[in-house]
Parts: structure tokens; sequence; C-alpha cells
């Protein structure tokens, strides 16, 4: 599987191996624009994952802050999880769009797409920002070795893909695909607890159940009233309403910092 030329690298990062390399906040801003941009990018080929990077996004940064992890690292993680599916922009449409279940063949075409990621985004990342690479790598990874594309377990994840592992299935569980409903937001939650120490990090998961109240609010992605997830229109089955996420959520830390590298 071959990802993308370098020259669309060059395009689409804006040649940033020759941008300055300190790390004031208007370059920081900027990046984060760009990987949110990316995230939408991806987001766009599939009207059934609308959002699903700003979701992770979002959720990682309430599972960082409640386990006290840095606004350093949380800066790195926020980016990480905007960018984590970029991979998929190499992974034929057919596929990602196929309205039933994969087959064994495709779904190893699939599983391609963290390392895709990262030949897309090393000529801008390596060397500066290896641990956002690193947790794009390695956001399918699960914590009983079953995942994938290399098979670690336990600590040996970056406890950043850890945290994307979580956040990210849970985003999927709640979201219509064309060969399944999303599940509501109390069934995602049990699968993810089902996973607690399996699939996922037994840490991450607590934190992540700990914010459950917060993750309702600030991604909208389930009905207050039926507890369940909006159509692919963006609408909720007992009434039409359109989902919105609320621009008054308090900010991480480092969003706010004047060094957020």
């Amino acid at each position: 599987m071959t990802c993308l030329p370098t020259s669309f690298n060059k395009l689409a990062l804006g040649r940033c191996e020759h941008a300055p390399q300190k790390h004031d906040v208007s370059a920081s801003v900027s990046f984060h624009h760009l990987a949110e941009a990316f995230g939408h990018a991806v987001d766009a080929k599939d009207g059934h994952t609308a959002n699903h990077s700003y979701h992770v996004a979002e959720l990682a940064d309430l599972v960082a802050v409640r386990m006290g992890i840095s606004p350093h690292k949380q800066k790195d993680l926020h980016l990480a999880a905007h960018l984590h599916d970029i991979g998929k922009i190499g992974i034929p449409d057919a596929i990602l769009k196929k309205p039933a279940l994969l087959t064994p063949t495709e779904w190893e075409i699939v599983k391609h797409h963290p390392r895709i990621g990262v030949d897309i985004l090393a000529p801008c990342l390596r060397g500066s920002h290896d641990s956002i690479l690193d947790m794009i790598l390695y956001h399918h990874e699960r914590f009983n070795g079953s995942g994938y594309p290399v098979g670690l377990c336990g600590e040996e994840i970056p406890l950043g893909a850890r945290i994307i592992a979580v956040v990210d299935s849970y985003s999927a569980m709640v979201q219509h695909r064309p060969y399944r409903s999303g599940l509501s937001h109390l069934s995602a939650l049990v699968e993810i607890h089902a996973g607690r120490g399996k699939l996922y990090d037994p840490q991450v998961v607590d934190a992540f159940l700990a914010v459950q109240t917060d993750v309702r609010q600030l991604t909208h992605l389930v009905c207050p009233r039926c507890d369940t997830p909006p159509t692919s229109k963006g609408e909720f089955p007992c009434a039409p309403v359109q989902v919105l996420v609320p621009a008054s959520m308090p900010k991480p830390a480092y969003r706010n910092s004047p060094h957020p590298s």
C-alpha cells in the first residue's frame, strides 16, 4: 500500500519543514487550525463520520484534564486527535463508504491508515513532534495486544494513543454507519466499560466514565430526551433538532497558555 506522494505532503503542509522553529502562540494556533481542517477533510469523505475528528479531539481534552496531564502534552494530544484518521485519505472510498461489513481483505487495507497518516505528516512533524506521530500510529493498538499496526500492549502504547483509543471508539459507537445504527450513549458506555483492562487502559476508561456528563454536553451525540444518536442529517429521531456543539465549554489550560508548545 503506497502513501500519498511527497509533493502532496509539501503542498498540503505548506512546506512546513522550512517553517520557523520557534514555538510561539501564532504558530501553534495556525497549526491547530490546519490540523482541524485536515480532520474535517477526512470526515467530509463520508457523511456518516461528520465531525468525528472534532469530537475525538474535544473528548480527548476532557479525559486529559481529568487525568491531570500537563498542558504541553494536552496540546500534542489534541492535535493528534484531530489528525488521527488523516491516513484514511489514502483508503479507497469504495471501502470507506461500503454499506456492508468489510471483507477480510478490505479490512487489512483499512488497517494501513495509521501508517499512511504518519507518512503524510512526517515531513512536517518528524523530530519536533514525534509524540504526535506516535499517537497517530498507535491509536488502534489495544491494551491486551490485540490491536494494530504493531500489536503493542499495556504501557508500551503511548498514553495519548490509549486516550484516543477510548474516545475514538466511543465516537464511532454512537455514530450511525451505513451497515449499522449508532448505539445510545449508555450502551456505548457499557461497551467501553466492558473493554476496561482488555481493549482499553483501565485508568483512561475510569477518567472517561468520570466525565461522561460532560461528554454528552460537549458533543450532543445523543438526544437528551430519548438517548439515541442523531440521523446522518443531524436530526434526532424524536425531535428534528439540528445538532449543535456548545461554544461556551471551558477550554483546557494549554489553549490559554503563552507557551503552548
